[in-house]
């Protein structure tokens, strides 16, 4: 019993910024048959569900009865949320048909942060003119996008996978092991392995998209001394994993809870999933990107009758977007604009398609699965404006040079023109690369793209010491990147840490928006006057 009660403890202490599990302790609140959608106008992202109360290890409804602005707000934070824009009863289309309870009736919120904190009758006391008609249903925004990263998952001991199979006579190439080990999640900065029990496709398949890949291909086998040689202390987590298949991310699945004391090494989540190589090769390609920085991210674009158009945003949802990154071949969205507020740039020509039904999303492969407008009758019909602009997932190396923070120039001020500092993670610490020593060698526009800044100006770049640095020690050395390495930690590098930056550090020059829809813009400064001038008009690359 005392074991019992510390680990509880531990739980508390160690996990209290991260997701908490939605298990069923009474009181907890869920929105069940949520509906999820996007409004690329305002900017944010909506839920929309059936207000549910846990109680005695069941879940039950609330009835509508006083229910107002108050007790809607105070749900809506409690998932998450920031607001509510609607609450309703269920109606008639909205009815559950089984047997659930409900538990809460004449709810009275004042500020509260839980529901069940909010004065009521009492589980299970509510009036008898209460039906399941009555339900309440609530719909809560957040401003969007929303980049989740209190849960990052990984791949490691791809090694062990290829043991495995090569024991068992099975022939298994570079390329297939670089999408396929054993899972991890980072938990308060330790890496944790996923345990095993309850681990079947649904939740590899949803591993497989967050990571980047558009889909799983099975669940391998592994040896565990191969993969758990170089681990000195095993942690392991999320126990019981239960994901129902829409859920974005692991982090919205069930399980057991966040520390496993009782493991089987022999028994860790592991997936290998499909490359975007392996799902394109027996797909005809009708869509594209383009506008975008990376070869991840742009205006999305259909193919119809031999001509490129694009495609029409209003109605268009985080779910179509997952679906038209899917097509792509990539892992899940991760943002979704309208063009003229991505900085992708307005398309030109037809507005082929739009206003999207997809009855059953997670079997759709291309947005072509689901029903739509005819061509060339969607809701923007004439208006450039609505174009869809996507930011898919990417399989990438964990992150080894981030962006510090903003430098502020007032010497050089420009539209859509940012400058930053940047660090690169070396021998265990975070360093700014010293100017004239490092940064030239890489490819400002590649800095730009990895970092998610838009487009790398370097006749904008410079030399500049940071003031919010004790001591001016930096990085000298070189990071060699060929053209078929998407991400900088994929190249070579040799590294030396200088005690002092003699001329101050590199400051990169990042484009978030561009003039026209075709071309780029590329701008320089005179070494001598130092006025900004129009250089040249340069094709936008067809990354």
């Amino acid at each position: 019993m005392l074991l019992i009660l510390i680990s509880c403890i531990l739980q508390g202490i160690l996990f209290t910024n991260v997701h908490t599990v939605r298990s069923y302790v009474d009181g907890d609140v869920r929105l069940a048959d949520a509906q999820y959608r996007v409004s690329a106008y305002y900017n944010r992202q909506y839920v929309f569900g059936r207000v549910e109360v846990s109680f005695e290890s069941n879940w039950g409804t609330v009835c509508w009865n006083r229910w107002s602005f108050y007790e809607s707000r105070t749900v809506c934070t409690e998932i998450g949320y920031h607001r509510p824009s609607d609450w309703s009863t269920a109606g008639p289309n909205r009815i559950i048909q089984d047997d659930r309870v409900i538990l809460l009736d004449n709810l009275y919120c004042n500020g509260e942060d839980r529901l069940i904190d909010c004065r009521h009758n009492g589980y299970n006391n509510v009036r008898e003119r209460c039906t399941h008609y009555d339900d309440v249903w609530v719909e809560c925004y957040r401003d969007f996008p929303v980049h989740v990263s209190d849960l990052p998952i990984r791949l490691i001991s791809q090694q062990a996978i290829n043991a495995y199979n090569s024991q068992n006579n099975t022939y298994l190439n570079e390329n297939d092991v670089v999408h396929a080990g054993l899972i991890q999640a980072k938990l308060n900065g330790d890496w944790y392995y996923i345990s095993g029990v309850g681990w079947d496709l649904v939740d590899a398949r949803i591993s497989c998209r967050q990571l980047g890949y558009p889909d799983v291909n099975y669940i391998p086998e592994y040896d565990p001394e191969i993969a758990l040689s170089e681990d000195q202390l095993i942690q392991v987590t999320m126990e019981n994993l239960d994901c129902v298949s829409n859920e974005r991310e692991l982090k919205e699945c069930y399980h057991d809870g966040w520390l496993v004391s009782d493991y089987d090494v022999t028994n860790l989540a592991s997936v290998n999933c499909v490359t975007k190589e392996q799902f394109l090769s027996s797909k005809e390609t009708l869509f594209r990107l383009r506008g975008g920085s990376s070869y991840w991210e742009g205006r999305l674009e259909i193919l119809h009758e031999l001509s490129w158009g694009t495609i029409c945003s209003k109605d268009f949802t985080l779910t179509h977007a997952d679906i038209a990154c899917k097509s792509l071949g990539l892992g899940r969205a991760e943002e979704m604009f309208n063009t003229a507020s991505s900085g992708y740039g307005r398309g030109i020509g037809e507005i082929w398609i739009g206003d999207f039904d997809c009855s059953n999303p997670l079997s759709a492969d291309s947005l072509l699965d689901c029903d739509s407008s005819d061509w060339g009758y969607s809701t923007c019909r004439y208006d450039h404006a609505w174009d869809v602009g996507i930011k898919c997932q990417v399989p990438r190396p964990e992150r080894k040079i981030r962006m510090l923070r903003q430098y502020i120039s007032r010497q050089y001020t420009m539209p859509g023109v940012k400058f930053y500092y940047t660090e690169i993670y070396h021998e265990n610490t975070w360093s700014s690369p010293c100017c004239y020593s490092l940064l030239p060698r890489i490819s400002t526009n590649r800095l730009c793209r990895e970092l998610g800044l838009g487009f790398g100006l370097p006749y904008l770049s410079r030399c500049e010491t940071d003031p919010n640095k004790s001591q001016q020690s930096g990085l000298s050395g070189y990071i060699l990147c060929y053209k078929q390495e998407y991400f900088s930690e994929n190249c070579l590098s040799q590294l030396t840490k200088l005690d002092q930056c003699y001329y101050g550090y590199d400051v990169i020059a990042c484009a978030d928006s561009r003039v026209g829809a075709d071309y780029i813009q590329v701008i320089s400064i005179t070494s001598s006057s130092g006025s900004i001038e129009n250089d040249k008009k340069a094709d936008r690359p067809n990354i």
